[in-house]
């Protein structure tokens, strides 16, 4: 699912809307300054990742909701620092909480306590990059469904406009 949902992140974010960045890709983890070295890519750019599961609870159905961190690095050049930056990170703010994930990835949370930082530091500012980062967490299920039909899936759901006594009535037998 954690894939799921990168992968639906980063399709989200490729759609038209902001001039100039093009290079929008996962990356395994925390994204940093030794990242930049190890990395090729192009400024303005992004980085995808997964931060990590904190606590999670079970579900009915043999899964657990973990409450998933996530975070989307937004790599600019160091004269561009303040409002290239910040504006990119805006406009990705703005992505995530009109992001409609729940319904792309089957199980997943809606977005929620989203934080946006300016990573400054004297080795990124040495390498010619500004770092800043949207973050957030968000609901995952993980785990294998035994049942099939949790909470979560559509089809667990009856007809709609269907009299339920009816529909009892007629499955034992007596309608």
């Amino acid at each position: 699912m954690i894939n799921e949902v990168l992968s639906a992140l980063q399709s989200h974010l490729k759609t038209p809307g902001l001039a100039g960045v093009s290079d929008i890709e996962v990356t395994p983890g925390k994204f940093d300054a030794s990242e930049l070295a190890r990395q090729s890519l192009r400024p303005p750019a992004l980085r995808l990742c997964f931060l990590g599961a904190a606590k999670s609870k079970a579900a009915p159905n043999e899964e657990r909701r973990f409450d998933a961190a996530f975070s989307v690095f937004i790599v600019t050049e160091a004269k561009a620092r303040g409002p290239l930056g910040v504006q990119i990170g805006e406009w990705v703010v703005d992505r995530v909480i009109l992001w409609p994930v729940s319904q792309l990835v089957r199980g997943a949370g809606i977005p929620r306590d989203l934080r946006f930082d300016a990573l400054y530091t004297s080795e990124i500012d040495q390498r010619g990059i500004a770092l800043h980062a949207v973050s957030w967490v968000q609901s995952v299920r993980l785990g294998l469904d035994e049942i099939d039909a949790g909470p979560h899936d559509p089809t667990a759901l009856g007809p709609v406009g269907v009299d339920l006594e009816q529909t009892l009535a007629g499955g034992l037998g007596n309608g």
